[in-house]
């Protein structure tokens, strides 16, 4: 009788035991920070600590292997699972740079903002809108004061000019969403006319171009009279690949996102996107961390031609 109740009594202890360590591995996993997170890859290395295995003792403290893990990776990471570290090479890289875009490049910003712990995201700087285009931020500030360019210290400025107030050298592109209802040729020209603008004011910059992500699976949306072109995928494709050529021909530099996010079947991954159209998620915008890491590398850190970069890997 004895024997049975210290067994019900051990069992019941071990129980609390592991009931209450499990509840404090659960609450070191800190609120996601930035867009809507869902558990895809970006998040994994934070889903295996929650486990709760056996206990061990050591000098009289009882402690979790789950606990360590997770003290550990929330000690390496930043909520959305990005590097406290990151290699000097990469960011004195992106040191003055800026991303000009749209409201999926403005995600990018926000999940920046969010993970600003992280080296690199704290490089980076933004001009981003959500609805801008390509049209847009070609008026001038002066001529139209309904147009919501993109905001610096307060102010609606064309990039042109908010770049020379930052002193920014390095000039990352994403247009494309919010253009796609024009003909591929002429959004091109468009891109052009205004990297032609920016340069104009400053001189000294150089340029990289961002591919058009893709959009969900399924998703189209035709324009009344038009056969040639839609918002779908098929178009993004043709458009990234103008920009492709555009920047090998004119010494810009180009960095292919949209293969990184796709399904492998030429759209955007759905586990990637939030709202079954173009916008993206945490989980996605790790992936472009990642798509600027490794751009920098096959630039050889350095900001020179793409053929410069090249020869000097050779």
């Amino acid at each position: 009788m004895k024997k049975s109740f210290r067994k019900r009594a051990t069992a019941l202890l071990t129980a609390a035991m592991v009931s209450s360590t499990g509840f404090s591995a659960l609450a070191e996993v800190g609120p996601m920070a930035g867009p809507t997170v869902p558990t895809t890859a970006a998040t994994s290395t934070l889903t295996d600590s929650r486990a709760v295995p056996a206990t061990t003792q050591t000098a009289g403290t009882t402690q979790t292997s789950a606990q360590t893990a997770g003290t550990e990776a929330s000690a390496q990471t930043t909520a959305n699972g990005l590097p406290l570290q990151e290699d000097q090479r990469v960011l004195d890289f992106y040191q003055d740079s800026v991303i000009i875009g749209d409201s999926v490049a403005d995600g990018f910003k926000l999940f920046a903002q969010g993970n600003k712990t992280n080296p690199l995201m704290g490089e980076l700087q933004f001009l981003t809108a959500s609805r801008y285009n390509l049209i847009n931020a070609l008026i001038p500030e002066e001529q139209d004061k309904t147009i919501a360019h993109p905001i610096y210290k307060g102010q609606f400025l064309n990039v042109w000019n908010s770049i020379k107030l930052m002193n920014a050298k390095h000039i990352y592109m994403f247009f494309g969403f919010n253009d796609l209802g024009d003909r591929t040729d002429k959004i091109v020209n468009r891109y052009v006319q205004l990297i032609h603008q920016i340069q104009a004011v400053n001189p000294e910059v150089d340029f990289t171009i961002i591919s058009t992500t893709y959009i969900y699976p399924g998703y189209t949306k035709s324009f009344p009279g038009v056969k040639s072109w839609a918002f779908d995928n098929p178009t993004v494709r043709k458009l990234n690949t103008e920009m492709q050529k555009l920047a090998q021909q004119n010494g810009w530099g180009y960095m292919n996102i949209a293969d990184a996010l796709s399904d492998g079947q030429g759209n955007l991954n759905p586990n990637f996107c939030t709202d079954k159209m173009i916008h993206q998620n945490a989980d996605a915008y790790v992936v472009w961390a990642q798509c600027f890491r490794d751009y920098a590398a096959s630039r050889n850190f350095s900001h020179g031609t793409a053929a410069d970069a090249a020869a000097t890997a050779q």
